[in-house]
């Protein structure tokens, strides 16, 4: 079996043609580089030549698979494969299905670790697969490569990636707590995305290129590609595929998402459990603002409706999205106490979202709802602070109602002209307070054209 690689080979020559083309040492300073030699191994001698050097370090090695690499034992390659798979899950587990949705904790769902394992599964081909084809590529007529051999060339190669992933899920776990299993992400973790994994897989590939180096013999002047082509392919994927695609793929949901929000907008309909149910299912596993807002839609038509047991199970869904200490995890918490009839509690709650995120909209609509009748003043606040940040049509007809309980028709006047719908997205009692309000402003024409919008959306069935 031949290891040497086409590096060493050229730093073999060059250092037997340095020795025979140099003066002959003298007895004593042989026997001193003799010593010497002895404490290095051999396969580590430096080759000569600055860009010779650089070539040897990019594609050394023979040390790798010489040493470590055959002392492992099967039991050991076979466990170092089990750590990669599992490392691998938190990368996994959102192509293998849609985020969990259910309103219990995830850690007592039997699904839960079903889809951990289908990762882990998935993980472990993806690992096998790369195995098997180094051995393919790897295998010529002088050489056969075994597949445990060939799986040791590849779990020793990816575990800089293993230990990059292993990290990635111990920081997002503990500052996320259940939500990263349900899609959240931390700030950092496009910096993870886009430049520590990729460089990981890289770093993967160069080590595959390198493994098949030192394995293919290049002395036989047989030219052999399965270098060059297995580098190629494991950079691509490192460097584009995975980011790109899951980008594509996040991107496109999320643009019929925004078609999506305005049905959900639309005064008009009410929508049944299963649009809901669909448009959750086609959202991306790491589009949780998306999904954040889907469960808040839900939860307010579901409480309207008089749903409430309903409405509370997309509150839980909301705190356990949430990251742990966000604006957002107060907002589901407010939520809940508020559905249970705790409207204390569920203030206390969204006023410390408010400290939490100042403009944090959840926060500021459900504090204006509940300060409508009790606290005039506040709502006006929030529910004008809803308008300026997102002027909606369900944000228009809350600041209008709050102002036409105290006869403010110039800022009624002044909110319509600047929300983002025409009059015929309107609530038709919006409309009518908006007619109201242009008589008395004096604007007739304006009134009578704004009666006549409401009462054809009044006979709409």
């Amino acid at each position: 079996m031949n290891f040497s690689s086409l590096p060493d080979a050229l730093a073999r020559i060059d250092r037997r043609l340095n020795i025979e083309n140099s003066p002959q040492p003298s007895l004593k300073e042989e026997s001193a580089h003799n010593d010497a030699t002895k404490k290095q191994d051999v396969l580590d001698d430096p080759p000569p030549g600055s860009l010779r050097s650089l070539t040897w370090l990019l594609f050394r090695f023979g040390r790798y698979v010489h040493g470590p690499m055959l002392r492992q034992s099967p039991f050991t390659v076979i466990g170092v494969w089990f750590i990669l798979s599992l490392s691998l899950c938190a990368q996994v587990i959102d192509w293998v299905g849609p985020s969990l949705t259910m309103a219990t904790s995830l850690y007592a769902s039997p699904e839960f670790y079903l889809r951990l394992l289908a990762s882990f599964v998935a993980g472990a081909l993806l690992y096998l697969l790369t195995a098997i084809g180094f051995k393919f590529l790897a295998s010529t007529d002088e050489l056969q490569v075994g597949l445990l051999y060939s799986l040791q060339i590849v779990v020793n190669a990816f575990l800089p990636l293993a230990a990059a992933q292993s990290l990635y899920i111990l920081i997002h776990h503990a500052f996320l707590g259940e939500a990263f299993w349900r899609g959240a992400i931390l700030g950092i973790s496009p910096f993870w995305g886009f430049w520590v994994f990729p460089l990981a897989w890289a770093w993967s590939g160069l080590r595959l290129s390198q493994a098949m180096s030192s394995l293919i013999p290049f002395t036989s002047g047989r030219h052999h590609p399965a270098k060059t082509v297995t580098a190629g392919i494991v950079l691509f994927l490192g460097l584009g595929f995975h980011p790109t695609i899951e980008e594509a793929v996040r991107h496109d949901a999320l643009i019929e998402w925004s078609a999506r929000r305005k049905q959900l907008l639309d005064p008009q309909r009410t929508l049944n459990d299963s649009f809901f149910l669909r448009l959750e299912k086609s959202l991306p596993f790491h589009a949780t603002q998306a999904r954040t807002e889907l469960y808040l839609f839900r939860l307010q038509q579901r409480f309207r409706q008089g749903e409430i047991s309903l409405a509370l199970e997309d509150a839980m869904r909301l705190e356990r999205i949430s990251p742990r200490g966000t604006a957002m995890e107060n907002v589901a918490k407010g939520l809940g106490h508020f559905l249970r009839g705790g409207q204390d509690a569920a203030i206390r709650s969204w006023n410390t979202a408010l400290n939490i995120d100042p403009d944090h909209l959840p926060a500021h609509r459900w504090l204006a709802l509940a300060s409508v009748g009790k606290d005039t003043k506040k709502a006006e606040e929030h529910a004008a602070f809803l308008m300026e940040n997102d002027p909606n049509v369900f944000h228009l007809y809350l600041l209008v109602r709050i102002l036409e309980s105290q006869g403010k028709w110039a800022e009624i006047w002044e909110a319509m002209l600047h929300v983002d719908s025409p009059p015929e997205s309107w609530y038709p009692l919006t409309l009518l307070q908006g007619s109201v309000a242009a008589r008395e402003l004096g604007m007739v024409r304006r009134s009578e054209q704004l009666l006549r919008v409401a009462n054809r959306k009044e006979a709409t069935p």
